[in-house]
C-alpha cells in the first residue's frame, strides 16, 4: 500500500522522504480546514474552468480477462459546480464535453456558455442530462465529485472522521504536516461508476496542510472493495492552490485502481485557470 500511495505522489509534484514530527497543532489545523471548506462552498460554484481527463484502462479480451494492454482516453471538457440553495455542501461537478479522443464536439466557448446556462438555480433537468451524457462517454473506472473533497471536512462533518497528526514532507517547495483521517460515520464522499452503476466507500486518507499558515494543499484518499473479481483498491490525490477568488481550487486529480498488484485503471485530470462564470 506504501508503494502506491508513492506512485501518486510521484505523479503530481516533488516529493521528498518523511521528516521529523512537525509542530503543527491538530485542532488549529482542523479549524483552518473547517474554514477552507467553508469558503469553497461559497464561492466555488461561482467560478468554472476547462478540465483534461487523460484516461488509460486496461483492455479486457472479449473471453472477460483483462490482457496487458491499455485503452487510452483523452475528454476535454467546461467544468463548474453546482448545489441546491438550501443544502450548499451538497456540491456536485459538471461537465459539459469539448473534445473527446481529439474530435472537437463544440468549441470551448460554447461548452462553457451552455455550462454556465446549466448551473443557473432552476436548471435541474439540464445538470441531469450533463451527467447522463458524460456517464454514455463509456470511461471506465470513471470517477467524479473529487474537486470538492474539501467539503468532507466542513466543520459539522469533523465528528464523522478520526484524524491523527503525523509527520512532515514536502510538496515542491512548500513544507507540509500530515494529517491522517479514517472515516467513522456519515456519508460516503466517493463513487465509482462501472457502466452507469456507481458505487459509494467508506474513506480512508491524508490531508497535507502547509505549515505556517496551514493551507491545505493535499487530499489523499485510499479504498477497498471487495468484488467477486477479487478485491478491488483504489488510490487518489487531489492537489489544492488557492486562488484569485480566495478559496483554494483543485489543481489536479490522479485516480488510480487495482485488481490485487494489478492496475486496471488511471485517471489523470489537470484544471485550468478558473474564472467567474459572468466573466466574458
Amino acid at each position: 500500500m506504501k508503494a502506491r500511495n508513492s506512485l501518486i505522489c510521484i505523479g503530481l509534484s516533488v516529493f521528498t522522504a518523511l521528516h521529523s514530527e512537525t509542530s503543527v497543532s491538530l485542532p488549529s489545523a482542523l479549524a483552518r480546514l473547517a474554514d477552507e471548506a467553508d469558503l469553497f462552498a461559497r464561492i466555488a460554484p461561482a467560478t468554472v474552468s476547462q478540465e483534461t481527463l487523460i484516461q488509460r484502462a486496461r483492455h479486457t479480451a472479449e473471453s472477460g480477462i483483462p490482457t496487458d494492454d491499455f485503452d487510452h482516453r483523452e475528454i476535454i471538457s467546461a467544468y463548474g459546480y453546482s448545489a441546491p440553495p438550501k443544502a450548499p455542501l451538497a456540491l456536485h461537478e459538471f461537465r459539459r464535453v469539448i473534445s473527446i479522443d481529439g474530435k472537437n464536439v463544440e468549441t470551448a466557448a460554447h461548452a462553457r456558455q451552455k455550462l454556465v446556462l446549466s448551473l443557473q438555480p432552476g436548471n435541474g433537468s439540464r445538470r441531469r442530462k450533463l451527467l447522463e451524457n458524460f456517464e454514455k462517454l463509456g470511461l471506465r473506472g470513471a470517477v467524479t465529485d473529487f474537486g470538492q473533497l474539501i467539503l468532507l471536512f466542513a466543520r459539522d462533518r469533523q465528528h464523522d472522521y478520526v484524524f491523527a497528526i503525523g509527520n512532515t514532507t514536502t510538496l515542491g517547495a512548500d513544507t507540509v504536516a500530515i494529517i491522517h483521517f479514517t472515516q467513522r460515520e456519515g456519508p460516503e464522499g466517493l463513487t465509482i461508476y462501472r457502466g452507469t452503476k456507481g458505487s459509494r466507500r467508506s474513506l480512508k486518507g491524508e490531508i497535507w496542510v502547509r505549515e505556517g499558515d496551514l493551507l491545505p494543499l493535499r487530499i489523499t484518499l485510499t479504498t477497498v472493495e471487495k468484488t467477486p473479481r477479487g478485491e478491488i483498491s483504489s488510490e487518489a490525490a487531489v492537489d489544492y492552490t488557492q486562488t484569485q477568488f480566495g478559496p483554494i481550487l483543485p489543481v489536479s486529480v490522479v485516480y488510480r485502481e487495482f485488481n490485487g498488484p494489478a492496475l486496471l485503471t488511471e485517471n489523470v485530470f489537470h484544471y485550468g485557470t478558473f474564472h467567474g462564470v459572468n466573466e466574458p
